[in-house]
């Protein structure tokens, strides 16, 4: 069933970065996402990134539907379903949230509720560079430490995010959104059994059964049976860091 979501708010924060808030008030456990959906357009999957004072939402400019939703304005309607999918479990002790670009689109609410049980905090941010930076303050992430790269060093640590994490056997869970090349390096340098990554795939049901984002040859669904999953899971998928089907259900290449 449709939610009939008016966009109260929505400000650009990035190159082709906006944050939208709609004035609809749902329950949702962090990772996990909604679909949303474009009169005459089409529908997409996207991150809930917080809840308060209204769902929440990060969105890039990459296809028709963000276009659509980008054309709007505020006091617009917008059509939305969910929350979808399995999110991040939550663990009290020192973790790791690790992002890069918009892929930080889950961390408020995820961030939040680790603050709400007594988790310490260390944010990991990367970005090309400060025309694509996101203030994580603008969008709510609370973190204790934060640590920034962009790949021309305008803005923290000159080179890539994976470069600044250090000894990640010191954190309890590291969390993981992002370019699916970097979950890939960073699967490299630590137990892959205490990372949880949210995957992005093509959906088009969003809850299990049209087989559009199928992992094989586990045979997982990212809409039902993610989008967050277990790094040691995903290492035993031929998937994860090399293909994408597309709407043809065809495999290609992502990395």
């Amino acid at each position: 069933m449709y939610l009939k979501a008016r966009i109260k708010k929505m400000d650009e924060i990035a190159e082709g970065v906006r944050r939208l808030v709609l004035d609809v008030h749902i329950k949702a456990d962090p990772g996990q996402f909604v679909m949303v959906w474009v009169p005459g357009v089409g529908e997409a999957p996207f991150s809930v990134s917080d809840v308060e004072d209204g769902l929440q939402l990060v969105i890039a400019l990459k296809g028709s539907v963000t276009r659509g939703i980008f054309s709007m304005s505020e006091g617009d309607v917008l059509p939305v379903r969910g929350p979808y999918g399995r999110g991040f479990t939550l663990v009290k002790g020192t973790v790791a949230l690790v992002g890069g670009g918009y892929g930080l689109a889950p961390f408020p609410l995820l961030s939040k509720r680790l603050k709400d049980i007594g988790s310490h905090v260390t944010l990991f941010l990367g970005f090309r560079g400060s025309r694509n930076y996101i203030d994580p303050r603008k969008v709510g992430i609370l973190a204790d430490d934060v640590m920034m790269a962009t790949e021309d060093g305008s803005i923290g640590f000159k080179g890539l995010v994976t470069e600044i994490l250090g000894d990640l056997s010191r954190y309890d869970m590291v969390y993981v959104c992002g370019p699916e090349r970097m979950a890939v390096e960073l699967l490299r340098m630590v137990d892959p059994s205490r990372v949880e990554i949210s995957m992005e795939r093509l959906m088009r049901c969003g809850i299990g059964i049209c087989g559009s984002c199928v992992l094989d040859p586990l045979g997982l669904r990212v809409c039902s049976d993610g989008p967050v999953f277990r790094g040691d899971v995903l290492l035993r998928t031929e998937d994860f860091g090399r293909f994408w089907r597309g709407w043809d259900g065809r495999k290609e290449g992502i990395c």
